[in-house]
């Protein structure tokens, strides 16, 4: 017979082994964990489509003295509607309450009243052509857009529309077949946009680089991308004639140093086939930011257009080069 002594040793012996591996005996009777996938990132399909500077609002539109005439662009809408203002130096403006074509749509502003234009200096200019040639009268006037919340600018009756300081980003995304753009206002970077359900916030601009970073959060799940986006060198197509209104339409440059072969009485260049590139040249005066700019068109490529803009003491030339004849 077995002694009490013994039982006891066997019972306490199966006992620390069932305590010991108590949990893996148990998992042999339960079923296997499932493996649980993180999601992953949807393909970053968002392209920087372009960037360019915002052009003004505000044209000039001839001068009497030193008081010059200014038309309002966002009111101006051709076909004999137009938005013509005479404004005084130094003194704030702000919209009409109810505007009229072919009226002023901006008026003196009052106490209390939050004004959106203040010329603070005009002048006028005889500049001499270093192209051709001659001279001619130049009005500058040098404004504030308060919308802009930034420095001041100057504005040209040499040119056909003139740029602030401000860019406008567009941002382009494909999906089935269809093309979703979104432009911001550089005023405008510290505000996240939306398409679809994806959220995307800019954290960084590289003007001279032309790049952004941004990051793209997933409504959905919360998954979070980050990329460096670059947009391309402008390449503007040319569509259509010269308006044969005063409209003026900022996206069209419609001058030229170049006579335009298809009408000689035109100083309007012929509209090219193809597309053109941009370069940019800077000097202390019209002609020397004129031959920088020039030296940079490639082989095989022709001048087509140019226009001047003035930053304190220094011309900027941006000259649009026609590719292929």
């Amino acid at each position: 017979m077995r002694t009490p002594f013994a039982i006891v040793a066997v019972v306490f012996f199966v006992f620390s082994i069932v305590y010991t591996y108590w949990d893996d005996l148990v998992s042999l009777f339960k079923d296997p964990p499932s493996i649980v996938l993180s999601p992953e990132p949807e393909p970053f399909k968002l392209v920087f489509a372009s960037l360019m500077q915002e052009p003004s609002r505000y044209k000039i539109d001839g001068w009497i003295g030193e008081t010059p005439y200014l038309l309002d662009l966002k009111n101006s809408t051709g076909n004999g509607k137009y938005a013509r203002n005479r404004i005084e130096v130094g003194i704030p403006y702000v919209e009409v309450e109810k505007f009229i074509p072919n009226r002023p749509s901006l008026r003196k502003s009052t106490e209390g009243e939050s004004p959106i234009l203040l010329v603070e200096l005009f002048k006028v200019e005889n500049v001499k052509n270093e192209i051709k040639g001659g001279t001619k009268k130049v009005g500058t006037a040098k404004i504030f857009d308060y919308p802009l919340r930034k420095e001041a600018y100057e504005i040209s009756s040499l040119t056909k529309f003139s740029l602030t300081p401000d860019y406008i980003l567009k941002f382009d995304l494909t999906k089935s077949y269809r093309t979703e753009s979104v432009k911001i206002s550089s005023r405008e970077l510290n505000k996240p946009f939306t398409i679809g359900y994806m959220k995307y916030h800019i954290s960084n601009l590289d003007y001279d680089k032309r790049s952004v970073s941004i990051r793209r959060t997933n409504s959905e799940n919360g998954l979070i991308v980050e990329r460096n986006l670059t947009a391309p060198k402008t390449v503007l197509p040319l569509k259509g004639e010269e308006p044969k209104s005063r409209k003026v339409n900022p996206r069209i440059i419609n001058y030229s140093s170049q006579p335009n072969t298809k009408n000689p009485k035109s100083s309007i260049p012929a509209i090219p086939k193809k597309d053109y590139v941009t370069y940019f040249g800077k000097g202390t005066s019209q002609q020397e930011a004129y031959n920088e700019a020039r030296k940079q068109i490639k082989g095989g490529q022709s001048q087509h257009s140019y226009r001047f803009r003035k930053t304190g003491a220094t011309w900027t030339c941006t000259l649009y080069a026609v590719t292929g004849k």
